[in-house]
């Protein structure tokens, strides 16, 4: 018992300096981008040609003078009868896209992309970016849902009117909705990019690297849960195996009887192991199942009606 308690000591000693250690050798690269503070990429794209020039211009400063309030981006992509076909995940990869071809990767802002194709159900998809993923992320689904009382049912005639108003009080919502209290529980992970959104000191992180709090957590819980173990093992052996004598081969072969005067190595046979190396003699046929474009981390929602 003695021994035992010698070796795991130092065991439990390690494991409570190890945080410390961790915590100061953790470099996180920020790939955060902020605003830039230029509002005139944020606007309007009517693919459906439901307004005139003269609307698209009132709704794109409208939009402008929301992106200048909320200090991110803004865009409103109208989506006409080219799109039908899209399937809802073809719509989330598009949004998440046309946002970074815009504005850039990682940057701050929300890409609303409206179903105006004709299909059936329409699939409405808010795409954020940056410090937009944490502030509307939770308030998304209600947002969306609160939406689709100003949007016309699939199959119902669209009036432009109806989906201006509509755009408005979506730019309204992002004023009112946004969730400005941040703590360690205010974390998102993007699977699709592996990026990781939190703050950190009170600034705003998007990392590959999950924050670390999270790491230190996940290496006590597994030392805790390795040592467990490590005892189970040790005192199941311990009952199991009661040597009078250290185990060797001298007690199994008695020295009176067994004498080895020649020793020789002698092979019988000998085997020769071949491996067929497959080389790539054309295309590779396609990309099989078009992900994204762009490399940046996005939090989004959508909404069927």
């Amino acid at each position: 018992m003695k021994k035992f308690l010698r070796c795991i000591i130092p065991i439990f000693f390690v494991i409570l300096i190890m945080p410390t250690f961790t915590l100061k050798s953790y470099a996180v690269k920020n790939l955060a981008k902020g605003f830039d503070g230029d509002t005139s990429k944020s606007g309007i794209e009517d693919n459906r040609e439901l307004f005139s020039s003269e609307d698209c211009s009132e709704i794109e400063r409208m939009i402008e003078s929301y992106s200048e309030k909320l200090q991110m981006n803004l865009y409103v992509f109208v989506a006409g009868s080219e799109y039908s076909h899209n399937s809802d995940r073809d719509t989330e990869i598009f949004a998440d896209d046309t946002y970074d071809r815009i504005f850039g990767e990682n940057t701050d802002g929300v890409f609303y992309y409206l179903d105006m194709s004709g299909k059936s159900p329409a699939y409405d998809y808010v795409s954020t970016s940056g410090k937009a993923v944490l502030m509307y992320q939770d308030n998304l689904k209600s947002m969306l849902n609160e939406m689709n009382t100003y949007l016309p049912a699939s199959g119902q005639p669209v009036e432009a009117s109806e989906i201006r108003t509509a755009i408005e009080h979506f730019c309204e919502l992002l004023t009112t909705r946004q969730i400005t209290k941040h703590g360690i529980s205010s974390y998102y992970r993007d699977k699709s990019s592996g990026k990781n959104f939190y703050y950190s000191k009170g600034e705003y992180i998007v990392s590959k690297s999950a924050p670390p709090f999270f790491k230190v957590v996940t290496l006590a819980v597994s030392c805790v849960i390795g040592i467990i173990v490590g005892v189970i093992c040790f005192f199941s052996i311990k009952s199991s195996y009661k040597f009078k004598s250290s185990a060797g081969t001298r007690n199994y072969v008695s020295e009176n009887t067994s004498r080895f005067t020649h020793r020789s190595d002698t092979f019988i046979r000998t085997y020769t192991t071949k491996h067929h190396i497959q080389t790539n003699s054309g295309g590779s046929g396609g990309s099989g199942g078009g992900g994204h474009s762009f490399d940046g981390g996005h939090g989004g929602g959508g909404s069927h009606r």
